[in-house]
């Protein structure tokens, strides 16, 4: 089980890499996306995650957590090949294919969340889970750092030896990324299937408030929807920023995003401990404040333009946002899975 939740973590981590992150930004940049577009790109992650409600109603309705697993997530991830012809079939209209297909793709997708998690909360050991998330977040990284760096220069290669074919190279990414994802479905095929426990209130209706009557679970509610307006606000522009305002290159860029990998992989396996031993509750508090200390400094970066100050100051930006990524991510996964039945 350990095995194949590892392979499974390094598989999507992979796949989000090249569909996400700089190349996605990237690629939309090449199409002509405002900035208008480049934040519907992240809404349209957070807008289908209401499609979970429909994913719960799956779940009561037929209770096979990994089968509804491995249906949702491969639907999901096959309609990037639609996103991968762009270049090929719908130039004209890339932008608008672009972002119709990421909200099909992430509005089938958001409906296995509720059969993950509670699969997860079954089979993970509640005594390991700091140690063992972790570890799965590290391999998960590392694998993502090595296709970060190749992404990154065989974009700029590409863009050097293809100039009028500069898009494809974007598709050859995402194409490597879909085969990742549909590679990590393999080991989450190969995982127990266990009996889901029956609930007092069987109903929709009643599994989606008897969270809201835990106190602690409300705080944690709480926390997560005012830290991901917060973090939202600007983290989709970081990349924008860099290309457009800064005038780095898309391999530069990388190479800041691979800096905050290896931080991230580094403090993965301290906050995982940490947590074990201390508890959860102040490894996200002080992780967090790391985090908005690198995103004020982000402010810092240019005075109006860049200067001597610039890149040692993104440097110690994504220092800090590998370190404090990794340690919210720990904690409050792990105080999520413990505070649900």
């Amino acid at each position: 089980v350990d095995r194949m939740l590892v392979a499974d973590g390094a598989g999507v981590m992979a796949m989000v890499t090249l569909q996400g992150g700089v190349f996605l930004t990237a690629f939309a940049l090449a199409l002509g996306a405002t900035n208008y577009e480049i934040g519907l790109l992240t809404t349209i992650v957070f807008a289908s995650q209401f499609m979970q409600i429909a994913g719960l109603g799956l779940l009561k309705w037929w209770p096979k957590r990994r089968a509804w697993v491995v249906l949702l997530c491969g639907l999901s991830r096959l309609t990037w090949v639609f996103i991968i012809l762009i270049p090929v079939l719908f130039r004209q209209r890339g932008m608008t294919f672009l972002l119709q297909w990421l909200l099909v793709a992430a509005l089938v997708g958001a409906m296995a969340g509720p059969a993950w998690n509670s699969l997860m909360r079954d089979i993970v050991p509640e005594k390991v889970r700091g140690r063992f998330f972790a570890r799965r977040l590290a391999w998960g990284t590392g694998l993502a750092l090595v296709c970060t760096l190749l992404g990154g220069a065989t974009i700029d290669w590409w863009k050097e030896a293809f100039p009028d074919w500069a898009q494809y190279g974007y598709s050859a990414l995402f194409t490597v990324g879909l085969l990742f994802g549909l590679a990590s479905l393999c080991a989450v095929a190969r995982l127990p299937e266990t009996t889901m426990a029956k609930q007092h209130d069987d109903s929709v209706a009643g599994q989606l408030l008897m969270p809201l009557r835990d106190g602690n679970f409300r705080n944690l509610l709480w926390f997560i929807a005012i830290w991901s307006f917060a973090v939202n606000m600007a983290a989709p522009f970081f990349v924008v920023y860099m290309l457009n305002r800064i005038g780095l290159s898309v391999f530069m860029v990388t190479l800041f995003v691979v800096l905050s990998q290896l931080s991230n992989i580094v403090f993965l396996s301290i906050w995982g401990r940490l947590a074990d031993r201390l508890s959860n509750r102040p490894v996200l508090a002080f992780s967090g404040f790391l985090f908005l200390l690198a995103v004020l400094a982000w402010s810092f970066t240019t005075l109006p333009e860049r200067h001597a100050m610039t890149i040692p100051i993104l440097i110690v930006i994504h220092l800090l946002s590998g370190m404090s990524v990794a340690g919210v991510s720990i904690a409050s996964g792990n105080i999520a899975l413990k505070l649900s039945p």
